[in-house]
């Protein structure tokens, strides 16, 4: 069992219940019947685990702890929309793309792009290329002086890692500003009060629902 370091101005449920043969057939039941076994759905589970794929992790990347491995992809990528990027709604990039990217953006006058998902599924590609304990988050980003929608509805990606009894909050997609020390890497509960968790897995097919 994960301890989570709570803030009293931040008490979402982190970390989730995990869920039975029943509901978790349900989900896939549902993803199924709309389509997202196919690889057809929007900020949806079954696609994204598609592309965890260790094998393709490079060398250098294990080389990094995962807080080093958050930190080069903030300063590396910059976040853009798939509809800016690729003219589409959705589009999936599996981690052997995103350093492709990578690789050539020392050609480019500007910093290459991705958006959460990518990078979230990158870095939860190298989490199990190192055989550590890590969960993709599917959760809900507001605005802070807003507040979230009710209920709130999934539009962000992230991903948690267990460091022995702790859990971090990894997003290299996080806003610079304010929170550019942090570098993307945040203790839950401290410095993601925007972010509301809802739905998180692994590639193993476990489903956590969490408490919104």
């Amino acid at each position: 069992m994960c301890e989570f370091p709570w803030s009293a101005a931040n008490s979402y449920d982190w970390q989730g219940t995990l869920c039975d043969d029943e509901k978790r057939e349900r989900y896939y039941k549902l993803w199924r019947k709309k389509g997202y076994l196919e690889g057809k759905s929007y900020n949806e589970p079954v696609p994204i685990m598609r592309y965890v794929i260790p094998g393709q992790i490079p060398d250098e990347w294990l080389e990094k702890s995962p807080k080093s491995m958050t930190t080069y992809l903030y300063h590396k990528i910059d976040y853009i929309d798939d509809k800016t990027q690729y003219g589409i709604k959705d589009y999936w990039v599996s981690p052997e793309m995103l350093v492709d990217v990578l690789s050539r953006s020392g050609r480019w006058k500007k910093r290459p792009g991705a958006d959460c998902e990518d990078v979230a599924v990158a870095l939860y590609s190298y989490l199990e290329a190192k055989k550590l304990t890590a969960r993709l988050l599917l959760c809900h980003k507001f605005d802070p002086k807003v507040g979230p929608d009710n209920p709130p509805t999934i539009n962000h990606a992230a991903v948690m890692y267990y460091k022995g009894a702790k859990a971090l909050y990894l997003d290299a997609t996080a806003p610079r500003g304010k929170l550019r020390r942090n570098y993307g890497v945040y203790k839950l509960g401290e410095r993601v009060g925007n972010i509301v968790p809802v739905l998180s897995f692994n590639k193993a097919g476990l489903i956590w629902e969490h408490k919104v």
